[in-house]
Protein backbone atom coordinates (compact mmCIF):
# COMPACT_ATOMS: atom_id res chain seq x y z
CA UNK A 1 0.00 0.00 0.00
CA UNK A 2 1.05 3.49 -0.64
CA UNK A 3 1.64 6.30 1.53
CA UNK A 4 -0.59 8.79 1.31
CA UNK A 5 2.54 12.32 1.34
CA UNK A 6 -1.01 14.29 2.22
CA UNK A 7 -2.34 12.79 4.69
CA UNK A 8 -2.96 14.60 8.27
CA UNK A 9 0.43 14.83 10.11
CA UNK A 10 2.72 14.88 7.42
CA UNK A 11 3.21 18.75 7.29
CA UNK A 12 4.61 18.57 10.88
CA UNK A 13 6.50 15.57 9.63
CA UNK A 14 7.85 17.32 7.09
CA UNK A 15 9.03 20.01 8.92
CA UNK A 16 10.18 18.52 11.88
CA UNK A 17 12.35 16.51 9.28
CA UNK A 18 14.00 19.51 7.45
CA UNK A 19 14.87 20.49 11.10
CA UNK A 20 17.06 16.96 12.01
CA UNK A 21 18.35 17.19 8.36
CA UNK A 22 19.48 20.86 9.00
CA UNK A 23 20.73 19.69 12.74
CA UNK A 24 22.89 16.86 11.14
CA UNK A 25 24.60 19.20 8.63
CA UNK A 26 25.22 21.42 11.50
CA UNK A 27 26.81 18.79 13.59
CA UNK A 28 28.82 17.50 10.16
CA UNK A 29 30.13 20.53 9.04
CA UNK A 30 29.19 22.78 5.88
CA UNK A 31 31.58 22.09 3.23
CA UNK A 32 29.85 20.23 0.15
CA UNK A 33 32.24 17.83 0.62
CA UNK A 34 35.04 16.75 3.11
CA UNK A 35 38.50 15.77 2.26
CA UNK A 36 40.41 13.02 3.74
CA UNK A 37 44.11 12.47 3.05
CA UNK A 38 45.15 8.78 4.37
CA UNK A 39 46.72 10.52 7.31
CA UNK A 40 43.20 11.57 8.15
CA UNK A 41 41.12 8.47 7.65
CA UNK A 42 40.46 7.86 11.43
CA UNK A 43 38.22 10.61 10.99
CA UNK A 44 36.49 9.57 8.08
CA UNK A 45 35.85 6.15 9.73
CA UNK A 46 34.43 8.09 12.67
CA UNK A 47 32.61 10.20 10.56
CA UNK A 48 31.22 6.61 8.69
CA UNK A 49 30.55 5.34 12.12
CA UNK A 50 28.58 8.36 13.37
CA UNK A 51 26.04 8.14 9.80
CA UNK A 52 25.76 4.21 10.51
CA UNK A 53 25.36 4.33 14.35
CA UNK A 54 25.13 7.85 15.74
CA UNK A 55 27.64 8.68 19.02
CA UNK A 56 30.12 5.83 19.59
CA UNK A 57 29.80 3.84 23.11
CA UNK A 58 32.74 4.89 24.51
CA UNK A 59 35.25 7.94 23.39
CA UNK A 60 37.66 7.48 20.90
CA UNK A 61 41.09 6.50 21.43
CA UNK A 62 44.56 4.92 20.11
CA UNK A 63 43.74 1.69 21.95
CA UNK A 64 40.29 1.32 21.29
CA UNK A 65 38.97 -0.18 17.85
CA UNK A 66 41.19 2.14 15.66
CA UNK A 67 40.43 5.33 17.37
CA UNK A 68 37.15 5.41 16.87
CA UNK A 69 35.22 4.44 19.94
CA UNK A 70 33.03 1.87 18.51
CA UNK A 71 32.75 -1.82 19.03
CA UNK A 72 34.53 -4.09 17.30
CA UNK A 73 31.30 -5.55 15.61
CA UNK A 74 30.25 -1.94 14.51
CA UNK A 75 34.17 -1.14 13.45
CA UNK A 76 33.82 -4.25 11.44
CA UNK A 77 30.57 -2.73 9.19
CA UNK A 78 32.18 0.76 9.52
CA UNK A 79 35.82 -0.93 7.77
CA UNK A 80 33.58 -2.65 5.09
CA UNK A 81 31.88 0.57 4.33
CA UNK A 82 35.34 2.11 4.38
CA UNK A 83 37.01 -0.09 1.62
CA UNK A 84 33.91 0.27 -0.36
CA UNK A 85 34.30 4.05 -0.49
CA UNK A 86 38.29 3.51 -1.37
CA UNK A 87 37.17 1.38 -3.98
CA UNK A 88 34.87 3.94 -5.22
CA UNK A 89 37.54 6.35 -5.66
CA UNK A 90 40.14 4.34 -7.78
CA UNK A 91 39.69 6.75 -10.80
CA UNK A 92 39.50 10.16 -9.16
CA UNK A 93 42.27 12.45 -9.94
CA UNK A 94 43.99 11.85 -6.26
CA UNK A 95 42.62 8.34 -5.43
CA UNK A 96 44.78 8.31 -2.55
CA UNK A 97 42.49 11.31 -0.65
CA UNK A 98 38.71 10.58 0.23
CA UNK A 99 36.43 13.50 -0.98
CA UNK A 100 32.46 12.27 0.58
CA UNK A 101 29.52 14.06 2.06
CA UNK A 102 26.91 13.03 4.34
CA UNK A 103 23.26 12.62 3.39
CA UNK A 104 20.71 11.87 5.85
CA UNK A 105 17.42 10.93 4.11
CA UNK A 106 14.12 10.97 6.32
CA UNK A 107 11.54 8.42 5.48
CA UNK A 108 7.49 8.14 6.49
CA UNK A 109 5.46 4.83 6.28
CA UNK A 110 2.29 4.73 7.80
CA UNK A 111 3.49 4.11 11.13
CA UNK A 112 7.19 4.82 11.70
CA UNK A 113 9.59 7.32 10.55
CA UNK A 114 13.42 6.33 9.67
CA UNK A 115 16.28 7.62 9.04
CA UNK A 116 18.47 6.38 6.20
CA UNK A 117 22.41 7.33 5.76
CA UNK A 118 23.58 8.02 2.27
CA UNK A 119 27.29 8.77 1.57
CA UNK A 120 27.93 10.75 -1.64
CA UNK A 121 30.96 10.27 -3.37
CA UNK A 122 32.58 12.34 -6.62
CA UNK A 123 33.57 9.96 -9.39
CA UNK A 124 35.78 11.04 -12.54
CA UNK A 125 34.19 10.02 -15.40
CA UNK A 126 37.08 9.24 -17.57
CA UNK A 127 35.10 9.26 -21.01
CA UNK A 128 33.35 12.59 -20.21
CA UNK A 129 36.39 14.03 -18.32
CA UNK A 130 33.92 15.08 -15.72
CA UNK A 131 32.51 14.34 -11.70
CA UNK A 132 29.40 12.13 -11.19
CA UNK A 133 27.88 11.59 -8.10
CA UNK A 134 27.55 8.18 -6.84
CA UNK A 135 26.00 7.36 -3.67
CA UNK A 136 26.65 4.05 -0.98
CA UNK A 137 23.53 3.11 1.55
CA UNK A 138 24.28 2.24 4.75
CA UNK A 139 24.24 -1.41 3.36
CA UNK A 140 27.59 -0.65 0.96
CA UNK A 141 24.82 -0.92 -2.10
CA UNK A 142 26.53 1.64 -4.71
CA UNK A 143 24.14 3.71 -6.82
CA UNK A 144 25.45 5.34 -9.65
CA UNK A 145 22.98 8.11 -9.37
CA UNK A 146 20.70 9.91 -7.11
CA UNK A 147 18.06 8.89 -9.62
CA UNK A 148 19.35 5.04 -9.64
CA UNK A 149 19.20 5.45 -5.84
CA UNK A 150 15.74 6.69 -5.72
CA UNK A 151 14.87 3.78 -8.32
CA UNK A 152 16.30 1.11 -6.57
CA UNK A 153 16.80 1.09 -2.43
CA UNK A 154 15.88 -1.54 -0.51
CA UNK A 155 14.19 1.53 2.40
CA UNK A 156 10.46 0.54 2.99
CA UNK A 157 8.17 2.21 0.79
CA UNK A 158 7.86 5.77 2.38
CA UNK A 159 7.64 9.60 1.44
CA UNK A 160 11.42 10.92 1.58
CA UNK A 161 12.59 13.86 2.66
Amino acid sequence: MAVDGHADGMRMWREEAVKEQQDCFDLLGTPMWREFEPSLYVNLKREIGFALFGVPEKEPSANLNDDTGYTEKKLKEINRIFDIIKKCMKHNKNPKNICVSFLFVFGKTRGDCITVPVIRIPQFDIVFKQNINIFIDSCGRVYKNWQDYLENNTIPECVLC
